[in-house]
């Protein structure tokens, strides 16, 4: 593992990162974005995606960046200065936020956060020893519970609840994708900063350093913007305005540490260049110089310190294996660092990170070895962005070409196959008991209450087609509930069926009956829980 440098002083940062250079591109240049513009909107019009932007960085050299279809309904074109929501590719944001608290003394790395803050975990082990290490490589124990952050009010309100979360795993058994790590690391350190604060933390020690100017932590700023796009959805063979759009006003500023940030890529090839720069520096270090470590690395105008080279290293070492094989051939195992992703790809090793949200999806690879950074941003859910890096460094370093596109339309089927959604029983069974017997209001100390009222009047007889017999309020926000009341299905018996597409996956809630009447309820909301989510009633 290479090292990060002793100081890390970026004399010209200022003004290239504020206006990054264009140079007119030599007649090789020219044919490397002919390739490239060719292949990205011939893979853009095989998946269907309405707008994109695509940046292809070496050093302080721009080599590709250009936009590509419309980031609205109204045509209008996507332009390297076209904002997206980049999902999970805030996690990298949140890591040097975290990262400059511990440079200041404030913590260190493996100070359990049970001492610096009132959050806990439903595990006593992790409650006694989780650290922002545990949170941010995603191995406390905790499943993903993405559905959590449309259930409660706030982001303050839901990391109040965390210690009630259900574990499915020991602490530091796996690696377990969970944004709420994320957003608890993330406020923690915001907490114990100057600022007292993730977004101001966030602006002050990264956004405001960098000249980052179009980056903005949440969704109203978002929305503000006259250049922003809207995310698109295809349903039923029709593309259309994304109905999931009000998951960004609610979910993504709920867990903005961990993916509610937008940006454009204009900002991230500054953000781009921060690390490859620090990446590059960071080689003559050796491990036994600490004074060498402890030097802080100078990124900002002003030279303003921001982070020590030791944490720096700490964020892009591997933490946690993903504990899976490779999904191609081609491609290295997986671990995660903090807030990025390190793994491999035809011998070039990657330092990575993918977002998802809203119908956005994002993705931001760094070469470090070759001084490289690929950036997509991307009006669509599907997975475009994930496997255009590779046909960049196919292009770049002229390996064999790979159809990357028919590969992951295989893999995307093959996954489908495998995971094929709730089985159609031949017959549609009614509850066993009568309807007024299901009513009420029933509570999860994580996820709060559900209540249930009735549509039908009695209870029907087997039918070939569901039956709606009532109605389930989901979350304890008045400003999300429209979107989560729900129909509940006639299913099998007292196992009835949850219409949640197009907002996720349809899913079955199963009545717990005791004696004559209904106990509780379980709500299959995390697949990594197969029991469901059981909320006990309370009225």
């Amino acid at each position: 593992m290479r090292l990060l440098p002793a100081t890390l002083i970026l004399t010209s940062l200022t003004a290239t990162l504020a206006s990054p250079a264009y140079t007119r591109p030599s007649g090789t240049d020219r044919n490397l974005q002919a390739d490239l513009r060719s292949t990205i909107e011939r893979v853009r019009k095989e998946w269907d995606v309405p707008g994109l932007s695509v940046t292809v960085l070496r050093g302080d050299k721009i080599l590709f960046q250009e936009g590509f279809g419309v980031k609205n309904d109204k045509g209008e074109k996507v332009t390297p200065k076209t904002n997206f929501m980049i999902g999970s590719l805030s996690k990298a944001f949140t890591a040097l936020g975290v990262a400059n608290v511990i440079s200041n003394d404030l913590t260190t790395w493996t100070t359990p956060i049970s001492q610096i803050s009132p959050f806990g975990f439903q595990d006593p082990i992790a409650n006694q020893y989780a650290n922002f290490i545990d949170l941010l490589s995603h191995r406390t124990g905790l499943p993903r519970h993405d559905a959590y952050s449309i259930f409660r009010e706030s982001t303050q309100d839901s990391l109040k609840y965390i210690k009630n979360l259900e574990p499915n795993a020991q602490f530091r058994e796996k690696f377990q994708y969970n944004n709420w790590m994320v957003t608890l690391g993330g406020t923690i350190a915001g907490n114990l900063s100057e600022s007292k604060d993730w977004y101001k933390h966030t602006q002050n020690t990264v956004l405001n350093p960098l000249g980052m100017t179009s980056t903005f932590l949440s969704v109203k700023d978002y929305n503000a913007t006259k250049d922003h796009s809207l995310s698109f959805i295809t349903i039923n063979g029709t593309r259309q305005v994304s109905p999931r759009a009000w998951l960004m006003y609610y979910a993504a500023d709920n867990v903005t540490p961990a993916g509610g940030v937008s940006s454009n890529q204009i900002d991230l090839t500054k953000w781009a260049k921060f690390w490859l720069r620090g990446i590059a520096e960071s080689r003559n270090v050796p491990t036994w110089n600490t004074t060498g470590l402890d030097q802080w690395v100078k990124i900002t105008k002003g030279g303003k310190n921001v982070v020590k080279v030791k944490d720096l290293q700490t964020v892009v070492q591997p933490h946690t294996s993903w504990g899976t094989q490779p999904d191609f051939p081609e491609e290295g195992v997986t671990s995660a660092g903090i807030g990025w992703f390190l793994n491999s790809y035809r011998g070039k090793n990657f330092i990575q990170h993918g977002g998802d949200i809203a119908d956005f999806t994002a993705h931001l690879t760094l070469v470090p070895d070759d001084n490289l950074a690929i950036i997509v941003l991307s009006n669509s859910g599907n997975l475009t962005p994930f496997f255009i890096d590779k046909y960049v460094i196919d292009r770049l370093f002229k390996f064999d070409p790979i159809n990357w596109s028919v590969r992951y339309k295989k893999w995307e089927a093959d996954r489908a196959l495998a995971s094929p959604g709730l089985p159609t029983p031949s017959a549609f069974t009614p509850p066993t008991l009568p309807l007024q017997s299901y009513l009420g209001t029933y509570n999860n100390p994580a996820y709060g209450n559900v209540t249930i009222t009735t549509l039908a009047t009695t209870n029907p007889n087997t039918s070939t087609t569901p039956v709606p017999l009532f109605e389930i309020q989901l979350g304890v926000s008045p400003a999300i509930k429209p979107y989560l009341k729900k129909p509940l299905l006639q299913f099998a018996g007292d196992t009835l069926l949850l219409p949640l597409e197009p907002l996720t996956s349809n899913t079955v809630v199963a009545f717990v009956k005791r004696g004559d009447g209904v106990a509780a309820v379980s709500v299959i909301l995390e697949p990594a829980l197969p029991k469901g989510i059981v909320f006990v009633r309370v009225a």
